[in-house]
């Protein structure tokens, strides 16, 4: 399991897979992070377009090399990434009239 850190590539990923390892000298957990390569031609193509992938979650299943550095598939996707998406300001200035507290005149 995997999360996406680069597509910038038409049919390829560049995924982070973090693995802990124990320090027997300082009794700690120690994080390493690998970079693999992963292909995949048909569940990502689409969703490059749109730019859905960036840190989301996937396995990799070995492969033959299609490349130098890419011997990885993508087999199917875990979870998508949560994106923001900022609030418009026409809501905003909706919200801000509900909110405002009226004006009484004496």
């Amino acid at each position: 399991m995997g999360t996406v850190v680069s597509n910038k590539m038409r049919k390829s990923v560049l995924v982070a897979v973090d693995r802990h390892s124990h320090n027997k000298l300082y009794n700690r957990y120690v994080k390493r992070t690998g970079k693999f390569m992963g292909r995949d031609e048909t569940i990502l193509y689409l969703n490059w377009l749109n730019g859905l992938t960036m840190f989301a979650q996937f396995r990799l299943d070995p492969s033959r090399p299609s490349s130098k550095r890419k011997y990885w598939v993508v087999a199917e996707i875990l979870s998508r990434a949560r994106i923001y998406m900022p609030p418009s300001p026409n809501r905003l200035s909706d919200l801000s009239d509900k909110t405002a507290a009226p004006v009484s005149s004496s």
